[in-house]
């Protein structure tokens, strides 16, 4: 079992369930195991569970990125809705995958910019929040609600990207 991702909780819950059959090994890096805990996927050879003729599970499922991470998500339901002519903003909100870094912020944040200002005239329907639009910024390479960030002026977006951009400590406010 691999520390990380709740292995300490999930190590207690198998010990105390007094099942004979479980054991934990010493080694976490073998090929003989039944249940591997790993805090990434990256930890895990997909190709080689069950290859040894018994079998072997984790807790990750192979492939769990195209769901899990919220820019391949929008990625997979927006090709899905071209291949059945729907339209991808009506089951999800507007979302802008903003890959940027110092050198290409200002071109990566034209298509939000337009939004924004088109919503801010009116042009474009208004959230649910007494007509105020807030936009949550979502860093790619963090999970379990870090770096999360919830912004009310195209100055904040801006100022947010940049500081995560030249690798700043971003504080959590919502100004």
């Amino acid at each position: 079992m691999l520390p990380g991702n709740n292995s300490q909780l999930v190590r207690r819950v198998l010990l105390e369930s007094r099942r004979s059959d479980w054991e934990e090994l010493a080694s976490s890096t073998g090929s003989h195991f039944h249940f591997r805990w790993a805090p990434v996927s990256k930890q895990i050879n997909f190709d080689r569970l069950s290859f040894n003729f018994f079998s072997q599970c984790a807790n990750h499922v192979e492939g769990h990125g195209e769901l899990s991470r919220k820019h391949e998500l929008f990625r997979n339901l927006r090709s899905y809705c071209v291949t059945t002519g729907e339209d991808v903003f009506a089951m999800t909100p507007l979302t802008f995958y903003v890959k940027v870094t110092p050198e290409n912020v200002k071109q990566q944040l034209k298509p939000f910019r337009q939004a924004f200002e088109s919503m801010e005239r009116g042009k474009v329907a208004s959230s649910h929040f007494e007509g105020k639009n807030m936009w949550i910024l979502k860093p790619t390479s963090l999970n379990r609600g870090q770096g999360i960030h919830v912004a009310a002026s195209y100055k904040r977006v801006k100022r947010l990207i940049r500081d995560y951009c030249r690798g700043r400590e971003i504080p959590d406010s919502t100004q």
